[in-house]
């Protein structure tokens, strides 16, 4: 597959859902580099194990892909990892 993204950040929120019916629509989570703030879009059942799961600050790897939503370009995750530092 060539359309490929990989990301990793800290999650800085819990998943949001802009609707009134979120079992249909794209959950949005944001996750901080370095340099910026970036919108990942997910689906329901991967957005309640990251509420289940996962803090504000844990540090994630994310696999998506780049796609057209309402005139924007965004992020869609297919696999979100949580990364651990190695203790030496």
């Amino acid at each position: 597959m060539l359309n490929q993204v990989a990301l990793i950040g800290t999650l800085s929120g819990k998943p949001i859902s802009s609707v009134d019916n979120p079992e249909k629509t794209p959950y949005k989570i944001f996750i901080k580099t370095d340099t910026e703030e970036i919108a990942i879009y997910i689906w329901k059942s991967l957005a309640d194990i990251i509420t289940e799961r996962y803090t504000i600050g844990t540090l994630l790897g994310v696999k998506g892909s780049l796609k057209i939503y309402n005139g924007q370009l965004i992020v869609v995750a297919e696999r979100i990892s949580f990364i651990t530092a190695q203790e030496d």
